[in-house]
Parts: C-alpha cells; structure tokens; sequence
C-alpha cells in the first residue's frame, strides 16, 4: 500500500492535481497518480491553488493582461479585492503617501494601461500607540460588520482617523455615515473626518 507524500500516515488514494488550468494550457502535463491521499489532494486545492490563483505575481499578471476566457469575472477575479469583503484582514497593496503616517489599501483602476493606481474604499483607525491601520470598507456594510473586522485586528476601542469613500454629492453615502456614527459614536455624526474621494 502506497503512503501520502505529505502526510505520510494515510493510503494514496488520490490523484493529483493536474497543473492548475488558472496557471494556462501545458501539452502533454501528466498527473502525478497513487501519490497522496485524498484529503491532502482537497487541502492543496483548496489552500495552496486558490492563495496561487488570486494572491501571487502570476494572478497580479492575469488580472492586468485579462489572461482568461469568455466566462473570466474579472470583478471576482481582482487580487486587490482577495479577502478584503471579509472581516479578517485581507492579503494588502498598499502605499503610503507623502502628507500621511500610515498606509492605504490601493488597487488597480480597472483597464488602465499601463496600470494605475487608486484607494480602495475604506477607514483608518489608529490604536492605542496611534499607529494607523487601514480597513476595507465594503460598500452598504453595516456596523456589526465593522465591529468584526476591528474586534479580528484586536483594535476595539480604536479611534476612526480617516475615511476614503465613494462620495454622493461631495458628501459620505448614508449607509457609511449611519455604519460609522454607530461603530464611533463619541465623533457624533457632525464630527467625522472629512473623506477622501476614490478617483474613478
């Protein structure tokens, strides 16, 4: 009986992945069979090719070129925006600017060539040391959402600093002003930092 490569205690039952399509067409690859075991073979798929397909040089490259098919949502596909919806910290791009201590979530503006930059939508919270920490604000999220995300970093109780949104007329979209009044009361609603537009 043939052992895991990886985990060395249970039976080769599976095959191996064939070299990952996201990665292109390869002639004549063969599949690397009797050599682990099933839930090693579902555990790379799962971790290693997905992290592979949407937070590696090669994806920053794909999203770029539009290196996919008909089917491609180059939306869903975006490595700037891998994990960013979720309330745990995310995988960043970010650049620090001139005037500013701490850094911003940036992504590419879609079909710039070449590629440039902008901020993604989001809050900068300073800790209790007023380090500046920079957090994904999701369109239409809500208060509970942002009470996650704070509470994954460790950063309940930090101070809102700075707020990078799409603007409505000049000024915050409702949903942001009642999510962060609620999340940072003791601003009151009259006192939130004035945004920073997203360029389009």
């Amino acid at each position: 009986m043939a052992i895991c490569i990886y985990c060395e205690t249970n039976e080769a039952d599976s095959r191996e992945h064939w070299l990952p399509q996201w990665m292109g067409a390869f002639r004549e690859a063969d599949v690397l069979r009797g050599r682990l075991c099933d839930a090693c073979n579902r555990r790379l798929g799962h971790e290693l090719d997905n992290e592979m397909a949407r937070n590696s040089p090669e994806a920053l490259d794909r999203y770029r070129l539009r290196l996919g098919d008909s089917r491609t949502d180059w939306d869903q596909s975006n490595p700037f925006n891998y994990r960013t919806q979720q309330q745990e910290p995310p995988t960043r791009a970010t650049v620090t600017f001139p005037d500013d201590d701490h850094p911003l979530l940036m992504e590419d503006i879609p079909g710039s060539r070449p590629p440039r930059r902008r901020a993604l939508q989001q809050v900068v919270v300073r800790d209790a040391a007023r380090k500046g920490h920079p957090i994904r604000l999701p369109t239409n999220c809500t208060a509970d959402w942002l009470r996650g995300a704070l509470r994954q970093r460790g950063l309940e109780g930090s101070r809102l600093a700075e707020i990078v949104c799409e603007l409505e007329g000049g000024k915050l979209p409702a949903w942001a002003r009642r999510t962060l009044n609620e999340v940072f009361p003791a601003r009151g609603a009259s006192s939130l930092p004035r945004p920073r537009a997203v360029p389009s």
